[in-house]
């Protein structure tokens, strides 16, 4: 059994998006992991090479699945959750990167030494274009002071009341966990599989923060940081459905209210702009407090990294 599993999430992407997650996973110092690959149902990458090319550099337990249907990410998770062999998983996205060396050592470690179900790093946006790679800070949640101390109530707290959202990105589970945890949200979702946090915090089960970056999230990718007209209605039917159902997952009689003045919100049409301005104030107060908070903390660049990773090695033209 290895300690954990690295599972690189494909969909429509590029082949040299998914060799620079690989190529970060296989740098890594730890040596007790497996990388499973899986493309939903895209078929956008010619696999046979891109495994002999993975297996002429690295000799590891490599599992590469191409899906011959879509089933969301959510499903797709579970899919590869469920073959996955690791005690933890570490869900990546094509283009997304392990930080650097020590990546992996340090999730497993503050897994056990925390003996956490549940785990969450720092993140380091980047985009990369042909001559350069420019850093971006990137914070979600932006409240993070309580995943630092594991405070479960100061955590359940800002996500109902707050709506300060984890990126999925920045997460690490137990792989039993996280596949009892999804499928219940499959339930009711496709695509939005960072809301598996309320279902934790609901479960009274701390998520705590490594206090370090462990991933470099690629900005120019992905259907939360850059959603597309075909996109949004599928995100906000997720979220439809979701405060529909998390009711049923509290007794508390304001957090339901909450979760039903969010509702509302989904469920306008666009060309209802002054009624969602009028319920965001009823129900949604904090909507322009976090608007406002993320655009003065997310998206500034970042000159200098405070523990330099891979991507600093290559832009600063040392390797």
């Amino acid at each position: 059994m290895m300690d954990i599993s690295v599972a690189v999430l494909v969909y429509k992407s590029e082949y040299k998006a998914v060799l620079a997650t690989v190529m970060s996973i296989i740098r890594q110092s730890y040596n007790s992991f497996e990388i499973v690959i899986s493309d939903d149902g895209s078929n956008s990458l010619d696999y046979d090479a891109l495994k002999k090319h993975i297996e002429s550099i690295w000799k590891g337990k490599l599992t590469i699945l191409n899906n011959p249907k879509n089933v969301g990410t959510i499903q797709h998770c579970i899919n590869i959750a469920s073959i996955c062999s690791g005690k933890y998983i570490k869900l990546l996205g094509a283009g997304d990167l392990l930080h650097d060396h020590s990546s992996l050592q340090s999730i497993v470690d503050f897994m056990n030494e925390n003996r956490l179900k549940v785990g969450i790093g720092r993140l380091l946006g980047y985009k990369q274009s042909s001559d350069r790679v420019e850093f971006f800070s990137y914070r979600a949640p932006l409240y993070d002071a309580p995943y630092l101390n594991g405070d479960i109530e100061s955590i359940r707290r800002n996500l109902v009341y707050k709506k300060d959202y984890i990126c999925g990105a920045s997460m690490f589970f137990d792989r039993e966990y996280m596949i009892e945890k999804f499928t219940i949200l499959g339930r009711y979702l496709r695509y939005v599989e960072d809301l598996s946090e309320y279902l934790v915090v609901f479960d009274n089960e701390r998520i705590m923060m490594l206090d370090r970056v462990v991933v470099y999230y690629e900005l120019s990718s992905g259907i939360s940081t850059n959603p597309m007209d075909s996109t949004r209605p599928l995100m906000k039917n997720d979220f439809i459905a979701f405060w529909r159902a998390i009711e049923g997952f509290t007794s508390d009689l304001k957090e339901k209210r909450r979760f039903r003045g969010y509702l509302k919100i989904e469920e306008l049409k666009g060309h209802q702009k002054f009624k969602r301005l009028v319920y965001r104030f009823l129900f949604d107060i904090w909507y322009f407090i976090l608007k406002a908070k993320r655009g003065r903390v997310n998206g500034n660049i970042v000159e200098h990294e405070k523990n330099e990773g891979f991507l600093s090695v290559v832009n600063s033209g040392r390797v």
